[in-house]
């Protein structure tokens, strides 16, 4: 299910704006013990596809999740992008963005508020989860990264 927040910019900002509609898939990975993390995102404009990954050292799953979407988001403010739709595979995190869990734990808290401060840039902005199969390349591209 797709969900819808509410962002803040002014009428003036918003017109000062073109409509540019990106859409972004994100992921983020750890392994053994969280020794290691990585995460990996593709953001789509029109016809450019963008993809990124990095390793970002020692961290829990749900940070690389939280990195992943932080990353795409700042991508896409940084190539114009108005109006976003992000999707990922995990369902915690589409679910703390979202309101419908706290995100509580110290170690996510941090990025978690990264995402909140950049999700009002967008005129508009959607979250919704999907399945890992349907989110293959972002995951391809976490995985490299932890390879």
């Amino acid at each position: 299910m797709m969900k819808k927040i509410p962002t803040k910019q002014s009428e003036t900002e918003k017109q000062s704006n073109e409509n540019t509609t990106g859409t972004l898939h994100f992921d983020g990975g750890s392994r053994l013990n969280s020794t290691s993390a990585a995460y990996g995102f593709v953001l789509e404009i029109g016809s450019t596809l963008v993809e990124e990954s990095e390793h970002i050292g020692h961290g829990t799953n749900n940070q690389a999740e939280y990195a992943g979407l932080v990353a795409g988001l700042s991508k896409a403010r940084e190539m114009g992008v108005t109006k976003i739709h992000a999707f990922g595979d995990s369902e915690l995190i589409v679910k703390q963005v979202t309101g419908e869990y706290a995100a509580k734990h110290e170690n996510i808290r941090p990025l978690y508020e990264r995402a909140k401060e950049l999700i009002p840039e967008f005129d508009e902005f959607t979250i919704e989860h999907l399945y890992r199969d349907e989110n293959c390349r972002a995951d391809k591209l976490t995985k490299q990264e932890l390879d």
